[in-house]
């Protein structure tokens, strides 16, 4: 379900987003690298989440792959 705003969810609700890493070429070239396609999976989701209210906190793997789309 998505909800339109945070006016919507009641105080005492928590929400929690896991965002998996954006693409990477793994398959093709067998670099575990974020590839272009992956970088703008990340400006996509960054745009979307930057409209949430507030965010109070962000966990990443140390992964490259994981912080870059975080």
């Amino acid at each position: 379900m998505v909800l339109g705003s945070s006016s919507d969810v009641d105080q005492a609700y928590a929400e929690i987003v896991v965002v998996r890493h954006g693409e990477t070429s793994w398959n093709a070239e067998r670099k575990i690298q974020l590839n272009d396609a992956g970088r703008q999976q990340a400006v996509r989701v960054a745009e979307r989440l930057s409209k949430e209210p507030k965010i109070s906190y962000v966990y990443s793997s140390d992964l490259k792959r994981a912080f870059e789309t975080a």
